[in-house]
């Protein structure tokens, strides 16, 4: 019997520690490169044709902020907003064009888990659509309806596209 088992512990608890840390060293780069990849499509969706770029300073509560350029010339904005629904990681990309009117919106990320069958339906374009065209911020109820039977899901959606709409507003009066 080992006389110090906490020796082996210890070895036992780095060894894990650097095993620990060099995955995450190995996946870091693919991981923000997929999570990049797939935050271009959402700008390509919301707005197509444009090319973005970057507002360095991103209202609060958004996790970006971006111009939308049509052959060069603004033509709205693009917001990036993360919420929590049944579970967290809902990604919801909104385009507005710069008479104030809803581009595009794609629901997901690569974070997104809500129940299949379920949560999912909220990515789905039988309510994604409901949104392109509005002129003001999406409220539940009154000029966006949520989904039956996916109320907590429906409720993050519509209130992370109000949040991006409200960021996007004080830029159209510019």
């Amino acid at each position: 019997m080992n006389k110090n088992p906490w020796i082996v512990l210890c070895i036992i608890t780095i060894v894990a520690g650097l095993a620990l840390g060099a995955t995450y060293m190995i996946t870091k780069g693919p991981i923000e490169q997929q999570e990049q990849q797939v935050l271009q499509a959402a700008l390509g969706d919301v707005f197509p044709g444009a090319t973005f770029a970057a507002i360095e300073e991103t209202p609060e509560g958004l996790d970006g902020l971006y111009e939308a350029k049509l052959d060069g010339e603004l033509a709205g904005y693009v917001g990036q907003i993360t919420v929590s629904g049944y579970k967290p990681g809902i990604v919801i990309v909104l385009g507005v064009d710069l008479e104030g009117k809803i581009t595009g919106i794609n629901v997901g990320g690569t974070t997104f888990a809500e129940s299949p069958g379920f949560g999912t339906r909220t990515r789905e374009p039988e309510f994604t659509t409901q949104f392109i065209g509005l002129d003001s911020a999406p409220v539940m109820g009154e000029n966006v309806d949520g989904i039956s039977g996916v109320t907590v899901s429906s409720k993050a959606v519509i209130g992370g596209t109000n949040s991006i709409y409200t960021a996007i507003e004080p830029l159209l009066a510019k």
